[in-house]
């Protein structure tokens, strides 16, 4: 039996997510959502997503992991409308640059109890090329080797933990676990510097 995971959002993020995931599909049943349906449908022609779903409450209810891959302000909205939909022990997995604010309206929105962890990935070395060229393209390769933060709370429930572990692996990341003041820590800290130079 494969494990159905539904990728909402797919952007850069969400449609690189969904090239890395597709090559197991022994193991994995691939659903695709987006508020943009030409996105959706594009990526499903091309045999990235098995389906595609246009409403989100549809595309989450029998998966059994949810990857949001959405801009920040579109995420607590996104939660609250799939907050009715989800199975008890579905996992979900945000893909974001803000922690602590993600586990806060997920506790205030979500079912208690359900599994919830963010996921703050940095970039495959060798796409930082792409600058000129394919700057916005999702790439199957996009995380590999790279860097990728796994902050979990104190109420995270240990399966998160290990599914989004295992996640980072069929992207070929490397994990780091930390909780989620620390993450918020260490990417201000990266921004700070950015913003310098």
């Amino acid at each position: 039996m494969t494990v159905k995971i539904t990728v909402v959002g797919l952007g850069q993020v969400g449609a690189s997510i969904g090239m890395a995931l597709a090559v197991h599909k022994e193991k994995i049943t691939l659903t695709g959502h987006d508020p943009d349906t030409s996105v959706m449908k594009n990526l499903e022609k091309s045999g990235v997503f098995e389906k595609t779903i246009v409403k989100l409450v549809d595309a989450v209810k029998d998966a059994d992991i949810v990857v949001v891959a959405l801009p920040t302000d579109l995420v607590k909205d996104a939660l609250s409308l799939m907050a009715g939909s989800l199975k008890p022990d579905t996992v979900i997995i945000c893909f974001a640059e803000v922690v602590s604010r993600l586990y806060a309206w997920a506790r205030d929105l979500l079912p208690p109890g359900q599994p919830f962890i963010v996921l703050t990935p940095a970039l495959n070395p060798n796409r930082l090329q792409d600058w000129n060229t394919a700057l916005h393209r999702p790439q199957p390769d996009l995380f590999e080797k790279s860097a990728m933060l796994i902050s979990s709370d104190y109420d995270t429930k240990p399966n998160a933990i290990q599914v989004a572990s295992e996640i980072c692996d069929l992207l070929k990341a490397r994990p780091y676990f930390i909780d989620p003041a620390e993450a918020d820590g260490i990417i201000a800290r990266v921004e700070r510097q950015y913003s310098i130079l």
